[in-house]
């Protein structure tokens, strides 16, 4: 007993139950009653320390009844004052053929046969299962051992999960099968009584039949008699008073199987079975709680670490593992030893200092570079702080994601609405262009208009001298409002052969007034073969573009400009190819070269896109060389740049060559066609554009008939539509404009030739002129040269 105690009190469990029994086993064999009382009692405290009620139960009944059998009247008294619970458990057993055959109590049985039990076993069987924690090892060592220590040859242990009674764990003949929680209901179980086990369910009493065979309650029982069973024994596992699960064993060879003490045994088993079960199920839930937020931690995207009070990593998620190429054997390591950046440990140390210290939670950012310093990602991080029991903060969660998706999604939503608000600001400027168009051309129109009638009139060199350069400058102010308008979109642009040379040359001396004269201009232009098919316009706007950016270049300390215009550039396949992809053939090569600032390489790919711009907030649109592109490629043309910081750019146009037979010959400027007294009907709500206007027609030998008023023009026209050979129309008049004019004029006589004359008027192109009838639209300001032809024109179709 001192050796039993000794064993107890190092914790050696299996030793102290071996050696408690070897006592009791002792003392019995010597006769020694008392020692054999001490004993049984030393072993039921030893199990009730341990909490096993049933087996200190059966020590504590043994006990009291060597005492009463030694005549310790007292002791007994105290044993059923103290363990008066342990000795009021009873076995429950059924020793008849029928259920509710008179009960054995324990008392009885140790009275009879203290070698019935035999508590080795029943001790060892209880440790072997206790020390199970894993479900399926629980579930088949608990049968094995029910099966073996019972006599059964099949055995079914069912529990109630999810509120069904389902089958766990089987075994027939020496076969053990485990089964999940819902996959096999004990009602569809054809190898055992469903009255039997229905009944148990119901009644929750256990149910022993030594003689199947013979008993007269189950002896309708198709199962028990169709397969011959000899014994049954069917026994609930109940838990405070709550039916938990039942067992049934049977042997179908032998009656009489289950005696009283392997009754007992069972279910003493059965019930410490239940609550070893239930923590089973309990831990196996936890577990597969647990797999399930580890593979959902260490699968997602986000970042996760945890750093204990020591700086050290408590936990490293995989994703941090990758994204910061950190060591898979970082926990347990502080941030210098862990070997990551040192920018991420700096950033580490910073602010899970300030959590220690402020106990609070922190959101930032960190940014990760590559090693040109480059932004590769965006890492939005929060920090918490995690706290035990008495609050004392133990750690610091870090969560973290990659926001660089989200925040280039920004950076693109921000330059879209920039581009937007350019957008709309060009066609804010587009709209007042469209605006002051037709009033402003109208004003050039009557400065021309009325500078050529001079010129009739006028033989002094130096007048006429004045007067032409009048005429010049009102023709430039044209031309910048025709590019203008072609800039925001609001004019036809139609191709036609021209000699670009002359349009590079008239640009380079309109430069020459605008650049500084720290710059020097020089040009080199061949004339010889340079007709291309473009819009003379956009070609204008090409050149003043890349010459005004060159300037900008070299601004402060001033330089060179050079513009050279070659016109036998040969490309063959491979070099069409290698130029963007354009056709083979002779192309027209045109070079603006400056020897500015340069272009930095980094931004040199960028430099074509719309609204790119170097230049200072307020000082560039981003959109010159986006246009020039754009042209370019329209006229199926390539452009290539080249640049080095401080040493200038080099801009290379290539447009593809026009053949002489494209070129129509014009009229000669010098022949200026006249009229044979035809008579006009010419009509314009502006006064002196109808004066000067009527005055050249005059002069170029017409009769013309002029109104200002759209109305009066039409009523003289219904009373006299003989007497007209044309009608000359402004497009923009008040009341009538120059298109309802002309169908009121054709809808009462429809052989009338008509010109539609206008400043600007969105209403009205070429196409829709000639599908409603009319000859020709001209555009405003109307010069000698371009009306006397536009009615010489009209007059020779009829």
């Amino acid at each position: 007993m001192v050796a039993a105690e000794i064993s107890r009190i190092k914790g050696d469990v299996m030793a102290a139950a071996d050696i408690y029994d070897s006592a009791i086993k002792a003392a019995k064999e010597s006769g020694l009653i008392q020692d054999e009382a001490i004993a049984n009692e030393l072993a039921a405290r030893f199990w009730l320390g341990r909490e096993k009620k049933e087996f200190a139960g059966l020590y504590i009944k043994k006990a009291y009844n060597c005492y009463r059998l030694w005549g310790a009247v007292r002791k007994t008294v105290c044993i059923e004052e103290k363990h008066g619970q342990l000795l009021a458990i009873n076995t429950g057993l059924d020793n008849s053929n029928t259920m509710d055959s008179q009960r054995l109590s324990s008392s009885d049985i140790w009275m009879k046969d203290t070698n019935i039990l035999d508590y080795n076993s029943l001790i060892k069987s209880s440790i072997a299962i206790t020390g199970k924690i894993h479900i399926e090892e629980l579930l088949e060592e608990l049968i094995q051992i029910l099966v073996e220590n019972t006599g059964a040859r099949t055995g079914y242990l069912a529990l109630v999960l999810e509120k069904n009674l389902n089958i766990v764990a089987e075994v027939a003949d020496e076969n053990v099968n485990i089964y999940n929680k819902t996959q096999y209901p004990i009602s569809a179980c054809n190898n055992l009584s469903q009255g039997i086990v229905n009944y148990v369910r119901n009644t929750m009493k256990t149910v022993v039949l030594n003689d199947a065979s013979s008993n007269t309650r189950f002896m309708s029982d198709e199962y028990l008699s169709s397969n011959r069973i000899k014994s049954v024994l069917c026994t609930p596992i109940i838990k405070q008073k709550v039916l938990t699960g039942i067992l049934y064993l049977e042997n179908s060879l032998a009656t009489n199987v289950f005696n009283p003490s392997r009754v007992e045994m069972t279910r003493i088993l059965a019930t410490q079975a239940a609550s070893m079960l239930e923590n089973a199920y309990l831990f196996n839930d936890y577990k597969e709680s647990e797999r399930k937020y580890r593979a959902l931690v260490e699968n997602m995207t986000d970042i996760i670490v945890r750093i204990d009070c020591q700086h050290r990593f408590v936990y490293a998620s995989p994703s941090f593992l990758q994204i910061m190429s950190a060591s898979p054997d970082i926990v347990g390591k502080t941030y210098v030893e862990s070997g990551i950046a040192e920018s991420l440990a700096v950033f580490f140390q910073l602010h899970i200092q300030e959590i220690y210290h402020n106990r609070n939670t922190i959101e930032t950012e960190f940014i990760i570079k590559d090693a040109k310093d480059q932004e590769m990602r965006v890492l939005n991080w929060r920090f918490f702080p995690e706290f035990d029991d008495e609050n004392k903060m133990m750690s610091v969660l870090g969560i973290s994601r990659d926001i660089t998706q989200s925040r280039q999604a920004e950076k693109e939503k921000a330059h879209l609405k920039a581009q937007l608000a350019q957008s709309q600001k060009m066609e804010a400027v587009g709209t007042l262009a469209g605006g002051i168009a037709h009033d402003f051309n109208n004003i050039l129109g009557i400065i021309l208009g009325y500078s050529e009638l001079i010129l009739f009139t006028v033989n002094d060199h130096s007048i006429r001298s004045n007067i032409d350069n009048i005429m010049k400058a009102g023709n430039r102010a044209k031309e910048l409002i025709h590019q203008l308008l072609s800039f925001t979109r609001k004019t036809e642009q139609i191709p036609k052969p021209v000699k670009i040379s002359l349009i590079i040359k008239e640009t380079i001396k309109l430069l020459r007034s605008s650049i500084p004269a720290h710059i020097d201009i020089r040009s080199k232009i061949s004339s010889q073969n340079d007709i291309v098919t473009a819009d003379p316009t956009q070609i204008h706007q090409i050149l003043l573009n890349l010459c005004t950016n060159a300037a900008h270049s070299m601004d402060e300390a001033g330089g060179i400009l050079d513009v050279v215009l070659t016109t036998d550039t040969q490309l063959d396949k491979q070099d069409a190819e290698n130029n963007q992809d354009i056709s083979p053939g002779r192309y027209l090569k045109l070079v603006v070269k400056d020897t500015g600032s340069g272009i930095d390489p980094s931004i040199v790919d960028k430099i074509f896109d719309p609204y790119f711009t170097t230049k200072g907030l307020g000082e560039g649109t981003g959109m010159g060389l986006s246009m020039v592109h754009g042209i370019v490629k329209a006229h199926k043309g390539a452009i290539t740049v080249s640049s080095k910081l401080e040493k200038g750019s080099i801009f290379t146009i290539l447009l593809p060559a026009a053949e002489i037979s494209e070129v129509s010959i014009p009229r000669s400027e010098n022949v200026i066609p006249v009229g044979s007294n035809e008579n006009i009907l010419l009509i314009d709500d502006e006064s002196m554009i109808l004066e000067v206007t009527s005055k050249m027609l005059e002069r170029l030998g017409y009769r013309v008939c002029a109104s200002e008023n759209p109305q009066k023009a039409l009523e003289l026209f219904q009373d006299q539509k003989d007497m007209f050979d044309l009608v000359i129309t402004d497009m923009n008049m008040p009341y009538m404009t120059g298109d309802m004019l002309a169908m009121k004029i054709l809808a009462i006589r429809p052989d009338i030739p008509i010109i539609i004359c206008t400043g600007y008027n969105k209403r009205i192109t070429h196409e829709k002129a000639r599908e409603l009838g009319a000859r020709k639209l001209l555009a405003k300001p109307l010069n000698k040269q371009k009306l006397a032809a536009a009615v010489r024109d009209v007059l020779e179709m009829i």
